[in-house]
C-alpha cells in the first residue's frame, strides 16, 4: 500500500494507493474486474510513488535529505493541518473536560441542577484532568523501566 502524501504528511480524506497486487485481491474480493475498478476510480491506476534516493546529507531535525525527491506538495482543496500551541491545547482539554463534566452531572442518572452542575464541575474538572497526568506519568514511568529491564536481560 502507497498513502498519498502531501506537504504536511498524509492527505487529509487519507486516499491510499495500491500495488498491482492489492488491487487484484481487491478487484477479486470485489468480484468485479480490474479495468471496471480503473475507470470508476480516478487514483487506481495512479500507482506507488517512487522512493526518494538519498545522497545522506542530513537536515535540521537530522532526517536523511532527499536527493531526487517527489513533489509532493499536491493541493487537496483541503486547509492545512492546524498547529495549536502547547497552552492553547490544554485550554482546549479543560475546557471540553469541564463541559462534558457539566453535561455529565446535569443529564446522568440522578440529575443534578444547572447551577449545581455548573459548580461541582468547576472542582472535579482539574481532579480528572491531574489524575490523567498521573496516569499518564506512571505508564510512562512503568514503560521506560520494563525497556530498561528488558535491555539489562538481553545483555
Amino acid at each position: 500500500m502507497n498513502p498519498v502524501r502531501h506537504r504536511h504528511g498524509g492527505r487529509p480524506d487519507g486516499e491510499v494507493l495500491l500495488d498491482r497486487a492489492p488491487q487484484e485481491q481487491l478487484a477479486g474480493w470485489c468480484r468485479v474486474p480490474a479495468g471496471r475498478l480503473a475507470r470508476a476510480l480516478p487514483s487506481w491506476t495512479a500507482g506507488p510513488l517512487p522512493a526518494p534516493a538519498t545522497d545522506g546529507t542530513r537536515d535540521k531535525k537530522g532526517k536523511t535529505a532527499a536527493k531526487d525527491a517527489p513533489d509532493l506538495s499536491v493541493d487537496t482543496g483541503y486547509p492545512h493541518r492546524m498547529y495549536l500551541s502547547k497552552p492553547v491545547k490544554a485550554l482546549l482539554l479543560g475546557v471540553g473536560v469541564y463541559a462534558l463534566l457539566v453535561l455529565m452531572f446535569r443529564y446522568g442518572r440522578g440529575g443534578m441542577a444547572w447551577d449545581k452542575s455548573l459548580l461541582v464541575a468547576l472542582v472535579a474538572a482539574p481532579v480528572a484532568l491531574f489524575w490523567g497526568w498521573v496516569r499518564d506519568h506512571w505508564n510512562d514511568r512503568a514503560r521506560e523501566a520494563g525497556a530498561r529491564w528488558r535491555r539489562k536481560r538481553q545483555n
